[in-house]
């Protein structure tokens, strides 16, 4: 595959944090004529969580009416062939920002999970390297790079590293959302029909005060509960599997 028809593609920007927004846009511009000469039936939307910066595209793109520019709610349940995603802030910007936009896990899932075909990030990836979260994950995966988790303080926690390495694999999939009545720590929305991801924490810590046995049971009600409101599509995973078998179990839950 070449790195013209990568599922995920990054565009690197390095610029100043005042010429960043300007330079992003008209990026954005290239690309968007790029894919329409190879493709012009192709859909594209154009993502970015600052409205100074929409409003900028939306200018540039002003010629091209098709392309829809919008935040992640623009596109929530609706997908586009191509998304393109216009991080806006580059080195220099202030860390606060910085952080607080990388730990939308939400708006970056949806904007992931609305490419059809394509995901392109036109964006400063000397920033994006540095933190946290889906965006360096994705950057990794752009660059065929191996995904460090260590440094990032999220990857404690088992949800975390699986919902993360599902979204770099492209696989549609929400945290926290509702099914049967009981929360899933997971739901994969495949073309059977959504499947529901529980982790089974029950085996771990210790039980001098019968909370393991309370654990499992909620555990299992719950999963009762979910196999019915989704004809039985439920996985209920060992926790372990989210530390030492990752790349296996991401594969299982890609093909479910």
């Amino acid at each position: 595959m070449t790195g013209d028809d990568k599922p995920v593609r990054w565009d690197h920007l390095s610029s100043n944090c005042e010429r960043t927004p300007d330079d992003e846009a008209a990026r954005v511009l290239v690309v968007v004529n790029e894919i329409r000469a190879g493709n012009a039936t192709k859909s594209i939307g154009v993502v970015s969580p600052y409205a100074a910066q929409r409003a900028r595209i939306r200018d540039l793109l002003r010629g091209v009416p098709e392309v829809q520019v919008g935040t992640v709610h623009t596109f929530q349940g609706r997908e586009r062939d191509v998304i393109l995603l216009s991080p806006t802030l580059s080195q220099g910007a202030v860390p606060k920002s910085v952080k607080r936009l990388a730990s939308h896990q939400n708006l970056w899932n949806v904007a992931f999970t609305r490419a059809i075909s394509r995901l392109i990030v036109v964006g400063d990836a000397n920033l994006w390297r540095k933190t946290s979260g889906l965006l360096r994950s994705l950057l990794a995966q752009a660059e065929n790079a191996e995904i460090q988790d260590a440094s990032d303080p999220d990857m404690d926690d088992p949800l975390a590293k699986l919902y993360q390495r599902l979204i770099v694999a492209g696989v549609p999939v929400e945290t926290g959302a509702d099914v049967g009545g009981h929360r899933a720590d997971l739901v994969i929305r495949s073309a059977n029909g959504p499947v529901a991801v529980l982790i089974d924490r029950s085996g771990t810590g210790t039980d001098s005060t019968g909370t393991l046995g309370r654990n499992l049971r909620q555990l299992c009600t719950a999963q009762e509960l979910m196999d019915e409101a989704t004809n039985g599509k439920v996985v209920r995973i060992p926790i372990w599997r989210c530390f030492d078998d990752l790349p296996g179990l991401v594969e299982e839950l890609r093909t479910s």
